[in-house]
């Protein structure tokens, strides 16, 4: 079995197991399992980075109106730079250049 070769470290109180795909999974000491991939972000740590909820979020994603998203089977993800280009794109001095963009 593949995963039997994988040796788990220890950091500061986590448990790091990296996977053949390359993603890190982090064990904390409460047994709570995450997943560190450099790639992407999930929607939670998106909104999070955004300062927007959870449910904002995927409300954007129906109206389009959000940064771009890939779908990973059913899991949502957000690359950084995707992320980085909506923000910038979404840059005003006004009120009315907003307003001016919506029509």
């Amino acid at each position: 079995m593949l995963y039997s070769k994988v040796r788990a470290q220890r950091h500061s109180g986590l448990i790091v197991i990296p996977s053949p795909a390359g993603v890190v999974r982090l064990i904390h000491g409460d047994g709570i399992m995450t997943t560190q991939n450099p790639l992407v972000l999930n929607a939670g740590e998106t909104a999070k980075r955004l300062g927007l909820s959870i449910s904002t979020l995927a409300k954007m994603r129906l109206y389009g109106t959000g940064p771009v998203y890939s779908k990973l089977g059913r899991r949502v993800v957000y690359r950084l730079e995707d992320l980085e280009r909506w923000i910038e794109q979404n840059r005003f001095q006004s009120t009315s250049e907003y307003s001016s963009k919506l029509v």
